[in-house]
């Protein structure tokens, strides 16, 4: 096998590798499924979900799904799934991002950290770890919605929705950045719904 000549992977430990690992899949599989979500809602079919939704970055799908959500009479599930969705993804793509699209380096006392250089933005490892919790309760949410949007066996089933995990102190500020308060959200979507019915 080719050695790798960066420099920083002989200071990774294999639980670290994995970790990483995880939480990159986890993410790509919660963004397909918020695909799925939107394929739904869009009814479309699998070939035309591919040519228009899943070349689409989870944030526009997310902005998608928010737009068509007031005219859908969505469940009550699919209601509380959504809001959790929102409330938790912002949170979670600046971390993905900030591991996906960065490098990694290493500061003068030894400690690593991944600096998306674009955004100016550095996490330290234990930040990005720390979003794990919150990568795992979107994976629930996600699925919570999907099932509330209804399957195509058309059987009816449900996805529990965990509790709301606290957000570690480590990621607060960037959390509490990407999430306005609740009332401002409200603010948001009846303006938004308000300009589509004037349109």
């Amino acid at each position: 096998m080719i050695d790798i000549p960066f420099n920083f992977e002989p200071d990774l430990q294999d639980s670290e590798f994995e970790k990483l690992g995880r939480l990159t899949l986890r993410w790509a599989h919660i963004d397909h499924v918020i695909g799925n979500c939107l394929k739904r809602l869009l009814r479309l079919s699998d070939e035309d979900a591919i040519k228009v939704i899943f070349p689409m970055p989870e944030e526009r799908r997310m902005t998608t799904i928010n737009e068509l959500a007031p005219e859908r009479r969505l469940k009550k599930d699919a209601i509380i799934a959504l809001e959790a969705l929102n409330w938790v993804l912002p949170g979670i793509r600046m971390v993905r991002n900030n591991v996906i699209h960065t490098v990694m380096f290493q500061d003068k006392d030894g400690n690593h950290y991944f600096e998306l250089r674009s955004k100016r933005r550095k996490l330290s490892k234990e930040q990005v770890f720390a979003v794990e919790e919150l990568t795992n309760f979107a994976a629930h949410a996600v699925l919570s919605f999907r099932f509330a949007l209804g399957l195509k066996s058309r059987v009816v089933a449900r996805h529990a929705l965990p509790g709301r995990p606290a957000v570690p102190e480590c990621l607060r500020a960037y959390f509490q950045a990407n999430n306005p308060g609740r009332k401002a959200q409200r603010a948001a979507r009846r303006g938004s719904s308000r300009g589509s019915r004037q349109v």
